[in-house]
């Protein structure tokens, strides 16, 4: 599912979704499918389900991971990435990426 702007895209169920927008949007993982998201300046990111998320973000971003699966957060144009709401253990990694319940994952 995709926008440009100003509107709420959700995955629930038990499929592999793909959430994109342009800016300003709101965009919730809540199944057990796993959610690979793309969003923009002043989006809004709930992970709530069973599923992993990924996460891109081409702004600022807000990021909610309350699901039990992993979320993994990676901002560009030099903006900083958190992961709020983190129930499990979060960190940074070299890369600038934010992994909330994973590791960092090591380029060979």
């Amino acid at each position: 599912m995709e926008c440009v702007s100003d509107c709420d895209l959700e995955c629930t169920g038990t499929k592999d979704c793909y959430l994109g927008c342009d800016e300003d949007c709101v965009a919730t993982c809540a199944g057990s499918g796993d959610c690979s998201m793309n969003v923009g300046e002043g989006s809004t990111v709930k992970c709530m389900g069973s599923g992993d998320c990924m996460i891109a973000c081409s702004g600022d971003c807000d990021v909610d991971c309350k699901g039990s699966g992993d979320c993994v957060v990676h901002c560009f144009n030099g903006d900083e990435c958190s992961a709020e709401a983190c129930e499990k253990s979060a960190m940074r990694c070299e890369d600038g990426t934010v992994v909330c319940g994973g590791a960092c994952l090591i380029a060979q």
